[in-house]
């Protein structure tokens, strides 16, 4: 296939689908699993590329949420727009967060370390070392660590 051709011609070449309604595309991907076009002179989330030739106009601030959880998806119905916080929030409800930045991502989606309980102001204190703590998590806790093992039977 010459990359001189149109990326919509390159988008359907790399195409696939398969058994689960999935257009899988079989094309460059990165080391996410997120698959990469050129348009242009610039290299593109073929995901975002997709949808926006397919659907319509994307919005910058949002992201492409894969409904199916496959990272190569183009398929429009699998596809749709969402905040980071909510792309965060569907991660996590869904078991995918095991990745470096659990932290970072629980914080983002505006919920403590555990994923249980939301960072309003009522649930966080400030630690010796700067960093917020979950009072809820910490009652929990303290809780257990205090049950007395003969009344728990």
């Amino acid at each position: 296939m010459p990359v001189a051709c149109d990326p919509l011609v390159r988008l359907w070449y790399y195409v696939t689908p398969n058994d689960t309604e999935c257009w899988e595309w079989r094309g460059h991907k990165n080391h996410s699993g997120y698959g990469l076009i050129r348009v242009g002179r610039k290299m593109r989330s073929v995901h975002r590329f997709a949808y926006e030739a397919m659907v319509g106009p994307l919005d910058p601030t949002l992201d492409i949420m894969h409904t199916c959880d496959t990272r190569a998806c183009v398929n429009p119905a699998h596809l749709r727009l969402a905040s980071t916080a909510e792309n965060i929030r569907d991660m996590i409800a869904k078991g995918r967060d095991n990745f470096r930045g659990k932290a970072q991502a629980r914080d983002r989606a505006g919920v403590c370390g555990s994923g249980r309980h939301k960072w309003i102001p009522e649930n966080w204190a400030p630690s010796s070392d700067g960093r917020r703590r979950c009072l809820p998590c910490i009652k929990e806790r303290s809780a257990k660590k205090w049950r007395s093992p003969v009344l728990d039977g």
